[in-house]
């Protein structure tokens, strides 16, 4: 019985952390990410498709047309470098020092496409 107490409150707040990254859109902070992760895939992401949350998805691509979009909402031409996780893919951008990277949840992603496509650099 002991042990007991200890289980409720790792329950719980594994609760709130999940809730929290719910209410976001997919996306989770780097303070709600595991500190235990096993590294799957490790590269450059051609196209990437995640759930937000609200019953729509989002995407990014390399590709330099809008239409390309996985989704059809998102953004088109980025540059970005990925890390598959056990519990998450870790986007981060490459041109683009200020944007900090972004964690979508394993159970959010749709689709993911590693490589660069025949595409060395974007535009």
């Amino acid at each position: 019985m002991k042990g007991w107490p200890l289980i409720v409150i790792v329950v719980a707040a594994t609760f709130v952390v999940a809730l929290g990254i719910a209410q976001r859109g997919g996306a989770a902070s780097a303070a709600e990410v595991p500190a235990f992760r096993a590294t799957i895939y490790e590269g450059v992401i051609w196209s990437v498709e995640w759930e937000d949350g609200r019953g729509k998805t989002r995407g990014l691509t390399r590709a330099a047309e809008e239409g390309a979009v996985p989704g059809g909402s998102g953004s088109w031409n980025v540059d970005m470098r990925g890390r598959l996780y056990s519990t998450d893919l870790e986007v981060t951008f490459q041109g683009n020092r200020d944007l900090g990277p972004l964690y979508i949840p394993w159970s959010r992603i749709v689709s993911i496409q590693f490589g660069d496509g025949g595409r060395r650099q974007v535009r």
